[in-house]
């Protein structure tokens, strides 16, 4: 029920969320996509979750890119839901703080001894 009510309260609201999901059958195209910025007008989206995406793409993108982009993409009181290992949480909230994001580490459903946790970023309003 509180699903429900979540989503109902999600379709009244008028929210931009980009759809780019990869299939799994073909090669990731992610590499050259992530490196570089994303092909749309500064502050469009409301919403941005990325599952497992840092820590794979660290090795070919520059972390700090990527979280300058999803900045640049996410409008003002826009939040962020970030998925990924506990080896990469501490750097990401410290590049969250510098860009002025209020972060917070939360636990997934496996609990607090599993090796992911999701970071819950919210854009600032700034004046």
């Amino acid at each position: 029920m509180l699903l429900r009510e979540r989503t109902g309260t999600l379709t009244t609201q008028p929210l931009k969320v980009p759809n780019e999901k990869i299939p799994n059958n073909i090669p990731s195209p992610l590499p050259c996509l992530l490196c570089e910025p994303f092909d749309t007008y500064p502050r469009t989206y409301d919403l941005l979750h990325a599952a497992n995406l840092l820590s794979v793409e660290k090795k070919r993108c520059n972390v700090s890119s990527i979280m300058l982009e999803m900045d640049r993409i996410l409008r003002p009181g826009g939040r962020a839901y970030i998925r990924d290992t506990l080896a990469i949480m501490d750097e990401l909230i410290e590049i969250g703080n510098a860009m002025g994001w209020h972060v917070s580490l939360r636990d997934t459903s496996e609990g607090p001894h599993a090796s992911y946790r999701v970071l819950v970023c919210d854009k600032r309003l700034r004046g």
